[in-house]
């Protein structure tokens, strides 16, 4: 009887061992991070409206307003070294198709004012910034992970997002996507 428990015993246990390294293996093998689904249940949404004072003129921003135009908006932080990557593409992009009707929108979050200031002088950006201060913009849009760009038709649907730094081939596409 002894050696039947015992027997059991290492079976069970084996088994217990063997699945324990299962799922060990199957969580290493997941590409998949969390900051990748930074916003993904918002694409085919309408774009939550949100309000702010822009950074370099402190002017009202109203995202609402501006519905009815393609737009691009890019959460970043002044600490977030793909942010600086994508930085001077994003600025280069927006004088490139600002005469377009496409309108670029940088949201800072987790900055203080003056981080975000030296930030925009640093990269020279001349698009409308303003500062996510509670937190809300970003919840609203799902964000959590940076960067990450969302691309808004005219009819102010959130036609498809990007995590990460984006590349100028992906920037191009996307922007296609929103001006058709």
């Amino acid at each position: 009887m002894k050696k039947k428990f015992n027997l059991f015993l290492i079976l069970f246990l084996s088994s217990l061992l063997l699945c324990i390294i299962f799922l060990f293996a199957k969580g290493l093998t997941n590409d998949k991070s969390v900051t990748s689904k930074s916003g993904f249940t918002r694409v085919g949404e309408k774009a939550p409206d949100f309000e702010f004072i822009l950074i370099n003129n402190s002017q009202k921003f109203i995202l609402s307003e501006n519905f009815g135009k393609s737009l691009v908006i890019n959460f970043w932080a002044s600490w977030c070294p793909p942010c600086r990557e994508e930085s001077e593409l994003l600025e280069k992009t927006y004088k490139e198709f600002n005469n377009q009707n496409v309108h670029f929108i940088g949201v800072n979050i987790q900055d203080t004012l003056t981080e975000a200031k030296s930030y925009i002088d640093q990269y020279k950006i001349t698009y409308p910034n303003g500062m996510d201060t509670d937190g809300k913009i970003s919840i609203d849009y799902g964000v959590i992970g940076l960067p990450v760009t969302f691309f808004v038709n005219k009819e102010g649907i959130i036609v498809t997002r990007w995590v990460g730094a984006i590349t100028e081939e992906q920037l191009h596409s996307n922007i296609s996507k929103i001006t058709k």
